[in-house]
C-alpha cells in the first residue's frame, strides 16, 4: 500500500513526454496504452469509440398515453436509408376503449398510407383450445394484427415487429411480428404473422397502428434501426 496525496505518474522524472499512466489521489486514473485486465466492472455507460457488433440502434423511446385511435411510427432517422431492418417493440399497449377491439396496420409508403392491396398471413394460438385459428387475406385494405382486444386491467397487448427494405424505393416492403394479449374473456393468445404491400416504388416512411373503434391508452415504444 502507498500513501500518495498528489496522485501517480508512472514514466520519466522530468517533462511529459512518455509518460504512460496517470492515477490521481481521487481515483481517476489515464493510460497511454492498452489496458488489460481480468474483468472490468460498471454500467459503461458513458464509453465512447465502441462499435455496436450487434448492429441494433435504438432512435426512438416513448412511454406515453395515447388517447386517440392510432399511433404512427414515422421517425425520420428511421427511414432514411441508414438501416437495412427495423424493428418496433409495443409494450403493454392499453385499450381503454370498446371491449373486444381489433388492432389494425397501414404501410406509409411514398409519402402517403396505403390503403389497398395488402396481403397477410397470420396464425393464432389460444390458452384455451390446442386448434389454431388461421387469419389471411390477399388483396385488403389494411392489415389485421389481431382481433377481440380486452379492456379489462391486464389486458393489454404487447408486440415485436421487425420490417425490412427502410428507404428501398424500388423493392417491396416485407414486415412479421409476434404478438400476445388477453381477449375480452381473459384468454392469453398469441399470434405470429407476416405481410407486404403491393404500393412498388416508394420508400417506406413509417406504420400507423389502429383500433377499429375507441381510443387507445398507455403505450411504451423503442423503435431500432439494424445495420448489417
Amino acid at each position: 500500500r502507498v500513501g500518495l496525496t498528489t496522485g501517480l505518474t508512472v514514466g520519466p522524472l522530468t517533462g511529459t513526454t512518455g509518460i504512460g499512466a496517470t492515477i490521481t489521489h481521487q481515483g481517476h486514473a489515464q493510460f497511454a496504452g492498452v489496458c488489460t485486465a481480468t474483468s472490468f466492472v460498471g454500467s459503461g455507460a458513458n464509453l465512447t469509440g465502441i462499435t455496436n457488433t450487434f448492429g441494433l440502434t435504438k432512435v426512438l423511446a416513448a412511454d406515453t398515453s395515447v388517447g386517440s385511435t392510432q399511433y404512427d411510427v414515422e421517425t425520420a432517422s428511421l427511414f432514411d436509408g441508414t438501416y437495412d431492418t427495423g424493428l418496433i417493440v409495443i409494450e403493454n399497449l392499453a385499450n381503454n376503449a370498446n371491449d373486444s377491439t381489433t388492432l389494425r396496420m397501414l404501410a406509409k409508403v411514398g409519402g402517403s398510407y396505403v390503403t389497398s392491396g395488402y396481403k397477410y398471413t397470420a396464425d393464432y394460438q389460444r390458452s384455451n383450445t390446442n386448434s389454431d385459428v388461421m387469419d389471411y387475406g390477399n388483396s385488403n385494405a389494411n392489415v389485421r394484427l389481431i382481433e377481440d382486444i380486452g379492456n379489462a386491467n391486464g389486458e393489454s397487448l404487447s408486440m415485436k415487429l421487425w420490417f425490412s427494405m427502410a428507404g428501398g424505393a424500388s423493392e417491396s416492403h416485407f414486415w412479421f411480428w409476434n404478438l400476445m394479449t388477453l381477449n375480452s374473456s381473459g384468454v392469453l393468445v398469441f399470434s405470429n404473422g407476416a405481410a407486404t404491400t403491393s404500393a412498388a416504388g416508394g420508400a417506406l416512411s413509417g406504420f400507423r397502428f389502429y383500433l377499429n373503434s375507441g381510443n387507445m391508452g398507455d403505450l411504451k415504444i423503442a423503435v431500432y434501426g439494424y445495420t448489417k
